[in-house]
């Protein structure tokens, strides 16, 4: 579980031990680092990182969080709706993992860590409640899993993107998606 800081202090203390993660991520990678490892890296005694979280999934799942809202910032939310505006914000954030959001999207999956990448991400916009496009005629539930849905495929075909060594352009993937949005996949 990760633990809301109520201080800025106690905000620094999380980044901290965030990024001494992400850094052991690259050194060791994520399965050989311990907790005791993250806190020796972070300069912060063990009994203190409780304060702020219950394991190191936790760390993981902060860092992720961190980096979706930093994605989500920069390109995403404001539709007013429509398939051209969908596609707008899959370009925008096809460039971000493509470009300043790539190292961290890279020493995610090189880690093994996609399932959770994926997890963390709906778990994170189903809670967050943004300004999604809501068709008429969902309830609550029905939103919700069109979202865990939505991030599900979104992430998968990032991660398809990455592995396939970025070939296709951000626009190519974003037409794509909208694509398969748009038209139905299965006939009749």
């Amino acid at each position: 579980m990760i633990k809301q800081p109520k201080t800025q202090s106690a905000a620094e203390r999380q980044a901290q031990l965030e990024n001494a993660l992400l850094v052991l991520m690259r050194s060791k990678g994520y399965a050989k680092t311990t907790v005791t490892d993250v806190c020796r890296e972070a300069n912060i005694p063990r009994r203190t990182f409780y304060h702020y979280f219950d394991c190191k999934e936790a760390v993981l799942h902060a860092a992720v969080e961190n980096m979706l809202r930093e994605c989500m910032l920069k390109v995403m939310l404001e539709f007013d709706g429509g398939m051209e505006a969908l596609r707008d914000s899959l370009v925008r954030n096809f460039r971000f993992w493509q470009g300043e959001g790539r190292a961290k999207l890279d020493l995610l999956l090189d880690n093994g860590l996609a399932a959770e990448m994926t997890n963390c991400a709906m778990g994170w916009l189903a809670r967050e409640h943004f300004s999604l496009p809501r068709r008429d005629g969902l309830n609550d539930k029905q939103m919700e899993i069109a979202i865990m849905l939505g991030a599900s495929g979104f992430f998968s075909l990032l991660i398809y993107w990455r592995g396939s060594g970025y070939r296709e352009s951000p626009e190519e993937m974003a037409d794509y998606a909208v694509q398969f949005l748009s038209e139905p996949l299965f006939q009749p």
